[in-house]
């Protein structure tokens, strides 16, 4: 399912992983899919049914993630990755 999902993803945005990868090469696969999700326009809830994770546990990798990318508090997350 997740190689599906990422086939799917590379063939409409081709570069799009290996920009993110570049700005913030430290993500993990689980955050990197997060990424994804959050360029792909899918909501929190329809990103923690996909991955059957916790809210806490996607506040956490989006933490991290704002972390790895070097953004500050007032940095909007979901514009960053769209603008990628």
């Amino acid at each position: 399912m997740i190689m599906n999902l990422k086939k799917l993803f590379v063939s409409n945005y081709p570069d799009y992983i290996n920009k993110v990868l570049t700005k913030s090469p430290n993500l993990t696969q689980s955050e990197l899919r997060v990424c994804m999700y959050i360029k792909m326009n899918l909501s929190n809830k329809e990103i923690l049914e996909k991955d059957q994770i916790s809210p806490s546990t996607l506040n956490n990798m989006r933490h991290s993630i704002r972390k790895k990318m070097k953004l500050k508090r007032e940095d909007n997350l979901v514009l960053n990755l769209l603008k990628v």
